[in-house]
């Protein structure tokens, strides 16, 4: 016998996207939560994990207002505005857990982004994480304007016109794209920074291997001890050694990528009282193009020229006098 029942047609992309809307909206929560503790989470997804029953419920009931606006408008199936606005509601809250640098008790550690992309630096991670967090109150605010905007539909289901399935295809693999190469362009722009007392910015040294990045340290300490050298001649010809308080001062642990200082100190025995000793050398080393200038001692004062009172003689006796050039 033939079979009474018309033959079933293609599936609708838009009507696919419709049914699969309330799905998604309950399931991207534990998703986000599994993609940051896939991705190197710190204190930061323990306590998304402690306030999920709290933000879970919340975030997919307002994907769905979208939804609830629509079907009173007579709609069955996704127009392309909103589609093209859920995607970035979608991928933004993606992207912005799977870039977001852990923070943990030693300090931050990298994204699940960075296990993708090695060239991701720790700017780029932040940059992206940024934009996709920022793209998501402005798609959900654009996804309920359209619903609201849509005209209401009466009677039988309309057919879907292929090129708006299209555009709303395009539209939905372009969004996430379109926020990683603007992250990734914000994160790569600010690395053309200030540059540090060897002349580089970020971006000149964040991709340097270990070994170019050994040999560029060796070659900026050998210029600093050239350009010390004038000064320290000028002191004594001999009896200098390489002081133990130097290494990296002033770390700045608050932004990403740290800031810090280094110092080297060299030391030479002088006899005599620190004040007429300093009254004696800075002449000197002033005379080789350095002027001298404050900075904190072992005992938080500020004194240029290493002047102190009897008390603190013989920590005076040690004190560095600070200069620039």
């Amino acid at each position: 016998m033939e079979d009474p029942r018309p033959p079933a047609g293609p599936v609708s992309v838009r009507r696919a996207l419709w049914a699969a809307w309330t799905p998604v909206a309950w399931a991207l929560p534990p998703v986000l939560m599994l993609v940051r503790f896939a991705g190197g989470g710190g204190w930061e997804s323990l306590f998304m994990l402690v306030s999920l029953p709290v933000w879970w419920p919340a975030l997919a009931l307002l994907g769905l207002l979208p939804k609830l606006i629509l079907r009173r408008r007579g709609y069955a199936s996704v127009p392309v505005a909103v589609g093209v606005a859920l995607a970035g509601c979608v991928w933004g809250p993606l992207g912005f857990c799977l870039s977001l640098r852990g923070v943990g008790d030693s300090g931050s550690v990298d994204s699940g982004l960075a296990a993708f992309a090695p060239g991701a630096t720790a700017r780029v991670q932040d940059a992206i994480a940024g934009v996709s967090i920022a793209a998501v109150p402005l798609c959900y605010a654009a996804a309920v304007v359209c619903a609201l905007a849509a005209k209401r539909r009466d009677g039988a289901p309309r057919a879907e016109r292929p090129l708006g399935t299209l555009v709303l295809l395009i539209g939905i693999v372009a969004v996430p794209i379109l926020i990683g190469l603007v992250g990734a362009g914000i994160g790569r722009a600010a690395m053309h920074g200030a540059r540090d007392s060897a002349g580089s910015q970020e971006v000149d040294v964040v991709d340097l291997t270990p070994e170019r990045g050994r040999a560029r340290q060796e070659r900026n300490w050998d210029a600093a001890q050239r350009e010390l050298a004038g000064a320290r001649r000028a002191i004594g010809a001999d009896g200098w050694l390489l002081g133990a308080p130097g290494g990296i001062i002033d770390e700045d642990r608050r932004k990403e990528p740290y800031e810090y200082r280094v110092r080297v100190a060299w030391d030479r025995i002088e006899h005599g009282e620190p004040v007429a000793i300093g009254d004696r050398l800075l002449p000197l080393v002033e005379a080789q193009g350095w002027t001298p200038v404050e900075g904190e001692d072992g005992w938080g004062s500020r004194s240029p020229r290493g002047r102190s009172s009897p008390a603190r003689a013989g920590a005076a006796a040690r004190r560095r006098a600070c200069a620039s050039t």
